[in-house]
């Protein structure tokens, strides 16, 4: 079928970060109790537009693809972060939050038990096509017709 899925960053929900109607972050939030799980991307620079480069697309579709992905994203780098020092991002991220929040950010890291589920989860339905591209009718924007 000739529809193309255009790569998730290049589209926009009300839950993330957008300045001049160009995504930044691009975030998941799960709720459960009093937690909150917080997964995100944050452009630092230009280094997301190569994902086109790695589709299996026609040449025409990928300069679209690109062309879509670059009007609708903007990076770190674009809109004057100068801090080249990437390290430094996630305690001024946490610094931020806090400031903002009021709360205490808790930075960790993968747990055995999520590493293991992680493999489970990849050999279960991420290591099998059928699975990864059952909703791929819904996610398309571009098509080559």
């Amino acid at each position: 079928h000739s529809g193309m899925a255009a790569p998730c960053f290049a589209s926009t929900s009300r839950m993330e970060v957008v300045i001049g109607g160009k995504k930044l972050i691009g975030s998941a939030q799960r709720r459960a109790a009093d937690v909150i799980l917080q997964h995100g991307s944050i452009l630092m620079g230009p280094d997301h537009l190569r994902i086109i480069d790695y589709m299996n697309v026609p040449e025409r579709s990928r300069k679209r693809l690109r062309s879509h992905l670059e009007s609708n994203t903007v990076s770190l780098s674009q809109i004057g972060w100068k801090d080249t020092n990437r390290e430094r991002l996630p305690d001024t991220l946490r610094q931020g939050f806090e400031k903002v929040f009021g709360a205490e950010v808790e930075l960790g890291g993968v747990t055995e038990q999520e590493r293991v589920r992680a493999t489970e989860l990849m050999q279960e339905r991420y290591g099998d096509g059928r699975w990864t591209f059952k909703t791929q009718g819904s996610l398309e924007v571009l098509t080559d017709a």
